[in-house]
């Protein structure tokens, strides 16, 4: 396992770093970070987003501020893991009524394997999800590893 710098990291050790994740609304001053994390995300996915990270950082700051998502940190004894972006939305067929509509989200290369993805997003369904919400999530089709993520966690 490794950690931002290749380095082994014992399974206690993963394990504290697990048990430590929460979850928090970004602060204005991470939307830097997020915006690299979303340059990352779009290199990771291969797709043809020719946008800089300062365009990245605009999008997210007029999602937020002007459209209603959610930009929520990942993090792992102080340090930003990961990010997720999401918004609850109208489903007039839905048991509740409502969509929880995931965007992006993105755990940084150097936690990936470990467990992190799988904690976050167990953590989201358990602080931000109401019984009965539907989800609807934004997966590349060009992206197989991502479509088994989701469908290990029982999304797909």
């Amino acid at each position: 396992m490794s950690v931002n710098n290749g380095k082994s990291v014992s399974d206690e050790a993963r394990k504290r770093l697990l048990d430590g994740l929460k979850m928090r609304k970004h602060t204005g001053a991470e939307l830097d970070t997020l915006a690299r994390m979303n340059k990352a995300l779009i290199e990771d996915e291969e797709s043809r987003n020719p946008m800089s990270v300062a365009e990245l950082q605009a999008r997210l700051e007029r999602y937020v501020n002007n459209e209603g998502w959610t930009a929520e940190v990942s993090v792992s004894e102080g340090q930003i893991v990961g990010y997720i972006t999401y918004r609850h939305e109208a489903n007039p067929v839905g048991p509740n009524g409502q969509t929880v509509h995931l965007k992006q989200f993105y755990i940084s290369r150097g936690h990936r394997r470990m467990g992190f993805g799988t904690a976050a997003i167990a953590l989201f369904r358990q602080k931000r999800l109401n019984r009965g919400d539907r989800v609807a999530l934004e997966v590349l089709e060009t992206n197989p590893r991502d479509w088994k993520f989701w469908q290990q966690l029982g999304f797909v």
